[in-house]
């Protein structure tokens, strides 16, 4: 979808040892690393909203969500 933007970026994040899958898929995700974001997405468990949230921007990033014809 070549009129599509992606959420603004809100700041990357830091990462620690301490960090989880999660985390590390927000920042990759800030950083536009989509790709790598989803990846760390689909590892990640248990799944919430927020991740969902996140792999729907992926998936309109990617052109993997096609438009439908409703009659």
């Amino acid at each position: 979808m070549k009129d599509y933007n992606p959420p603004i970026n809100k700041g990357t994040r830091g990462i620690t040892s301490n960090s989880n899958l999660v985390d590390q898929a927000i920042k990759e995700f800030d950083l536009r690393n989509f790709n790598t974001s989803n990846n760390l997405f689909k590892r990640t468990n248990p799944k919430s909203n927020s991740i969902y949230w996140y792999m729907g921007h992926i998936s309109l990033i990617n052109g993997s969500v096609m438009k439908q014809n409703i009659n």
